[in-house]
């Protein structure tokens, strides 16, 4: 049963609006065993890139959504803020975190116009005694 945890969107996002391309991110998160997992947190972010050599970043969390007894949430409708052949310093990023399962991060989201984005995100439990553990997964890049 999906908690009473309410989705929300934080409006810090409306800056990269005036383009006006939309993309989408379409997320399912699945156990080891091809499993829905349900109640999973999926929260996206924005990360302004600083300095002369990306050596900083301010992190925005712009939505998160938790997952119903399918492992899915809604699709998420989001500006396009790159462009092919562009090197922009803003980049989307995904994490997902459920109990008792180790944290996943997906870096650098490439949102294309009027596309949906899929990912299929796996989760592995967490083993009794082992400290904690981040998975980190960078998609190639498509300037």
């Amino acid at each position: 049963m999906l908690n009473n945890r309410k989705s929300y969107i934080n409006r810090k996002i409306n800056k990269l609006e005036s383009n006006g391309n939309i993309g989408f991110l379409d997320v399912r998160v699945f156990s080891e065993e091809g499993n829905p997992i349900e109640d999973a947190r999926v929260s996206i972010s924005l990360y302004e890139l600083r300095g002369i050599y990306r050596e900083s970043a301010i992190e925005n969390e712009i939505v998160s959504h938790y997952t119903d007894e399918n492992g899915n949430i809604p699709v998420i409708e989001l500006p396009v803020i790159h462009e092919l052949g562009e090197l922009n310093t803003d980049e989307y990023h995904m994490r997902v975190d459920a109990p008792g399962y180790y944290s996943v991060i997906v870096m650098n989201i490439e949102i294309f116009p009027n596309t949906t984005t899929s990912f299929n995100v796996v989760l592995t439990p967490v083993t009794e005694g082992e400290s904690y553990v981040r998975f980190i997964i960078i998609p190639e890049k498509h300037w």
